[in-house]
């Protein structure tokens, strides 16, 4: 079976709401096999909280206005879709707000009815309603879930009498791209660097949302490796070291090769000290004009450098 290079994942940038990633190098077409893979089980599997009805006291429906509030039910409706919720909670739960005198409500304001519910709302300050009116009585529910993707207000089932359903989108991730471009190992250039970019609403980091995905897409490989009784034996090798990446590009002059031995090997394309580090003795000894005594001082040109000649595979 051929063997394949063992990519690097690197994170080049990482905030509790936006990561990119690195993977490189990937055999041709797996960049975008890997990529539309993970990012659409990221988009549709990641679980999270949203508000899936609400029940806001003297309103019937969504079109109506509200005594004592500046926005209508349609504008309240639209800010409580922005709640981002943290919980460790997998049941329904309910929250609510009870105010009677003028100023914001913010998201920050909401109770949940269970004491024994730890709920975190990740933006407090997030403006909700504006009551406008002294001695003035607004009280709201909300009904949140926990559920993956995304539901429209019409699709919730069993609405209680009183409750409006509003559309719910559940997923933190909230936008994932990703770009596959061109990359090399030694000589060879057809190798894809996979980049992906994520952005969350802070309730999972993006390190942890790539790491799911990934999981659950193995997860689901499994059930083909079943089909077969073949024995395998894995089709990983290793690349390059990452910690010498920058003694791997040097080029082979700054070895301090004798002109025999550096013609030599530049006259085959060997030209960085990568190049060479991939050749094996035997390969080395097979160019023209190359002998045992060029062959000993390469060897000894890499130790120091901690470094050697690709081992020849059995």
């Amino acid at each position: 079976m051929l063997k394949i290079e063992i990519p690097r994942v690197e994170c080049e940038k990482l905030t509790p709401t936006y990561g990119k990633f690195v993977i490189e190098p990937l055999e041709r077409g797996y960049g975008h096999t890997l990529g539309s893979g993970i990012t659409r089980i990221m988009l549709f599997s990641i679980p999270g909280i949203a508000v899936k009805w609400l029940k806001i006291e003297g309103v019937k429906h969504e079109y109506s206005s509200i005594p004592s509030i500046v926005e209508d039910t349609t504008e309240v409706m639209l800010n409580i879709k922005k709640i981002n919720v943290k919980t460790e909670y997998t049941e329904p739960f309910f929250m609510y707000i009870d105010v009677n005198k003028p100023g914001e409500i913010k998201a920050g304001d909401f109770i949940p009815y269970q004491d024994n519910i730890q709920v975190e709302i990740l933006n407090p300050d997030l403006h909700i309603a504006t009551v406008k009116e002294e001695n003035c009585k607004f009280s709201m529910e909300i009904c949140l879930e926990k559920n993956t993707c995304y539901c429209p207000a019409e699709e919730h089932k069993n609405t209680p009498d009183g409750y409006i359903p509003i559309d719910s989108l559940y997923t933190p991730i909230r936008k994932v791209d990703y770009l596959v471009q061109d990359t090399r190992v030694g000589q060879i250039t057809d190798y894809d660097k996979l980049i992906i970019e994520i952005h969350t609403n802070g309730v999972i980091s993006p390190d942890e949302a790539l790491d799911i995905s990934a999981r659950e897409f193995q997860e689901y490989l499994k059930f083909f490796i079943a089909l077969s009784d073949e024995t395998f034996e894995g089709i990983m090798k290793p690349t390059i070291p990452k910690l010498e990446d920058e003694i791997l590009h040097k080029d082979i002059e700054d070895l301090n090769l004798s002109v025999r031995s550096f013609n030599c090997l530049r006259r085959y394309g060997i030209v960085t000290v990568g190049d060479l580090v991939q050749k094996t003795e035997e390969e080395i000894m097979n160019l023209r004009n190359f002998g045992k005594k060029s062959l000993d001082e390469i060897k000894s040109k890499l130790a120091e450098y901690n470094l050697a000649l690709k081992q020849n595979e059995d």
